[in-house]
């Protein structure tokens, strides 16, 4: 949410760290200090980039004042594929509106949004991508996120009927660079 633009007073701080580690990924909340921490091995960092999976290449692509210590220079090595990217885009933006339905379904409003939301916002960063070769700008669907959260329905279907057009235009969008 830093990056993006987004974040509350009570948001976290979230973290990519690519490291040597016993387990190929690792997420740590330490209590009490709005921290989420994911430390993934070097080898699984560069098999998602390979799989062009948006996260990582949100990092790889983040401006330099978020990032805040690279050893390993995993943009120059990077082999962009178009088709790889708009196939995985649409699977990660699906999966972010499966589970904005299950989050909606169990209550949880809030992470029901924020999954609306990613679904959205995973797609545009595809079309940037696509065209640009990098993330040019990290907060261009911001003005979904602020209406997401000043809404107060709670049905899933509110946002679906409101929000899946977008979704379908931007899909075309993208299978159209």
């Amino acid at each position: 949410s830093r990056v993006y633009g987004t974040a509350e007073d009570y948001s976290d701080w979230d973290y990519i760290v690519v490291a040597s580690t016993m387990q190929e990924h690792v997420e740590l909340k330490p209590e009490h200090d709005f921290m989420n921490i994911h430390i993934i091995t070097p080898d699984i960092f560069k098999k998602r980039l390979e799989n062009h999976e948006i996260q990582p290449l949100e990092c790889i692509f983040a401006p330099e004042e978020f990032k805040l210590l690279e050893k390993v220079d995993y943009l120059s090595n990077f082999k962009f594929n178009k088709n790889i990217l708009k196939n995985m885009s649409y699977g990660e933006s699906f999966t972010a509106w499966k589970s904005a339905k299950y989050r909606f379904e169990e209550g949880d409003q809030y992470r029901g949004l924020k999954s609306v939301f990613h679904g959205l916002r995973i797609l545009d960063f595809a079309i940037q991508l696509c065209e640009n070769n990098k993330i040019v700008d990290y907060s261009s669907m911001n003005y979904i996120w602020d209406e997401l959260k000043d809404t107060e329905e709670d049905d899933y279907y509110y946002y679906k009927n409101k929000y899946f057009p977008l979704k379908i235009k931007l899909e075309k969008k993208l299978r159209n660079i």
